[in-house]
């Protein structure tokens, strides 16, 4: 009788840790419990919500491994979900040299298609993130050329998507993570959030000159204007689809 029970606990604690944990629910914004790397830890998440997916380096801790990336849930659409990082995950230049450029040719998105995919996520992570046409997406103000379309996994956002999926200054302004400022991001002395100071961020849209790229301002205002190109301190925000299905 005694090893009956065992049997049947022993089983019902293996089911119980093979399920993943899903919260419904919840407010919007809410972090979303999950566990597992597969698509079914997205399956119940919302437009406003944060769910953690793969890894990176953040609190500067080199000893400890790497920390969850927390990511906002922008869009749902045909079986996908648009995620963006929470905070500034990383400082980059748009492009390792001072010259003309598009988001098609930039370092930056061979950094972050090559370098950042391979560092943040496992393979079995990397197989539910799609490749997916990325618009090339004319600067509003400024007839600068945007070149053409790309087919990326991880991508930055346009002023267009900027404006769509981030539509108050207060919505856009982020903080970078330690690792970030570490790597040369230049903080805001009068921006914070809880006393964090704000960054300001890259966009994958031209600015005034093919030389610069479009940016988010430490205050959360976008900056058709641009900045240069070359310059190392302005921080990365990943953007990326999920699939929601297996």
């Amino acid at each position: 009788m005694k090893k009956e029970i065992f049997i049947i606990m022993a089983l019902l604690i293996c089911i119980l840790v093979s399920v993943p944990v899903m919260v419904a629910g919840r407010s919007e914004g809410e972090n979303v419990s999950q566990t597992g790397n597969g698509w079914y830890v997205f399956q119940n998440a919302e437009i406003g919500d944060y769910v953690t997916f793969g890894s990176y380096e953040q609190d500067n801790n080199l000893d400890n491994g790497q920390e969850p990336i927390e990511w906002e849930v922008l869009d749902i659409q045909e079986g996908k979900a648009l995620l963006l990082s929470r905070y500034a995950l990383d400082c980059q230049p748009y492009n390792e040299e001072h010259i003309d450029v598009t988001w098609e040719t930039c370092s930056l998105r061979a950094w972050l298609n090559s370098t950042f995919l391979n560092t943040a996520f496992t393979e079995d992570e990397i197989s539910i993130i799609p490749t997916v046409t990325v618009s090339a997406d004319e600067n509003p103000v400024y007839d600068t050329d945007p070149g053409n379309d790309t087919k990326d996994q991880v991508f930055l956002l346009s002023i267009r998507e900027a404006k769509q999926y981030l539509s108050t200054t207060e919505s856009r302004i982020c903080v970078p993570t330690a690792y970030a400022i570490s790597r040369g991001v230049i903080q805001s002395n009068s921006n914070k959030v809880n006393s964090e100071s704000t960054c300001w961020w890259w966009l994958r849209s031209p600015g005034y000159y093919s030389y610069r790229a479009a940016r988010v301002l430490k205050g959360g205002i976008i900056n058709t204007l641009g900045y240069f190109v070359v310059v190392g301190i302005g921080t990365v925000r990943p953007a990326l689809w999920v699939n929601l299905q297996s």
